[in-house]
């Protein structure tokens, strides 16, 4: 059974027992100033969180979050880290974040090649990319633990000390993605953790129609609004975007970004420490090592010697391994 609670800016999702709804449409409330808890029909601690679209409303945060992005778009022809998904035959998706691309035989440290390129080679602020990235992460998830502070317990499964520079910001979040007036099929993400956010921005002058959001399992289709914010968890649910109509003449755009974790990027670089540490390794070390192979035989040696480590670093975790992050209990409290 699912249930429906709305207030002036938000709509929370309940999940009271599995059930499959037909598609009903609404539109997101846009931005206002008051914010209200959800109704008693979300009381009671056997209800949990099955989704959350959201408006962001403090106007401070939507001036640094549009600043911000702003910035990133203006970057990405120089962290050119773009990927075809869903059988496109082009390049629609900007990633950034704190990945580890095992296909890519010389990556030992987080970050999309051109990314780790960039801030290597960056004189004047290394850490452009990663400040930019943990500004507008801190920024959007500030937002939603202002409307829901049950998440804040998610974060606590996941910051600690063995994760530490592998999240984006303050946030629980390693990948995020940035598309533009993109239809995306009907999906879920496998790979990622309990919780996802994404996030619409309106750019341009004119309307746009269409490009409606659904998550059909649970009921809910709308059209995002200009600083929406679904959180949702992408991994069980299915869920995509319309294509997007932007009348001729016009120059309306619509970006949408998500910010996930992804589960083995994490664990590979949790272990790939792990490892290093137990094998007296230098990261730095192995950096450098990494940076200087041109070489086909210098390359399949770094290769070889990551896995090792990654290896080494599996056989370290105690206590199970980080699937455990996959499914922290967040209930809803018995609101007042």
């Amino acid at each position: 059974m699912t249930t429906r609670s709305t207030s002036s800016n938000s709509t929370f999702i309940g999940i009271q027992s599995q059930s499959t709804t037909g598609i009903s449409e609404h539109e997101t409330p846009m931005a206002c100033t008051s914010t209200s808890l959800p109704t008693s029909i979300l009381a009671g601690w056997s209800t949990r969180l099955g989704a959350a679209i959201l408006q962001v409303d403090n106007q401070e945060r939507i001036s640094s979050i549009r600043s911000n992005y702003q910035n990133l778009i203006t970057l990405d022809t120089k962290i050119a880290s773009r990927i075809k998904r869903f059988d496109s035959d082009r390049r629609q998706f900007l990633m950034t974040g704190h990945c580890l691309i095992l296909t890519d035989q010389k990556a030992v440290s987080p970050g999309y090649a051109a990314a780790v390129r960039f801030e290597h080679e960056a004189e004047f602020h290394p850490g452009l990319l990663s400040d930019l990235l943990g500004r507008i992460a801190d920024d959007v998830w500030a937002e939603v633990l202002a409307k829901i502070p049950e998440l804040a317990a998610f974060s606590s499964c996941v910051i600690s000390d063995k994760t530490r520079g592998y999240t984006i910001g303050k946030t629980l979040f390693n990948i995020m993605s940035l598309t533009k007036n993109l239809k995306v099929p009907l999906h879920t993400d496998i790979n990622d953790a309990h919780w996802t956010l994404v996030i619409w921005m309106h750019g341009g002058v004119g309307p746009i129609l269409n490009g409606w959001f659904g998550i059909p399992a649970l009921g809910l289709r709308f059209l995002p609004t200009t600083m929406t914010v679904a959180v949702f968890n992408a991994a069980a649910l299915t869920h995509g975007t319309t294509e997007c109509s932007i009348p001729v003449g016009t120059s309306a755009c619509r970006f949408g970004s998500s910010h996930f974790l992804r589960m083995p990027d994490l664990a590979n670089l949790v272990c790939l420490r792990l490892g290093a540490q137990s094998s007296g390794i230098n990261l730095q070390e192995l950096k450098e090592m990494a940076a200087s192979a041109r070489l086909k035989s210098a390359k399949d040696e770094v290769s070889a010697l990551r896995a090792e480590l990654i290896a080494a670093g599996k056989a370290e975790m105690l206590n199970g391994s980080v699937e455990a992050w996959k499914d922290p209990a967040v209930q809803w409290r018995a609101w007042s």
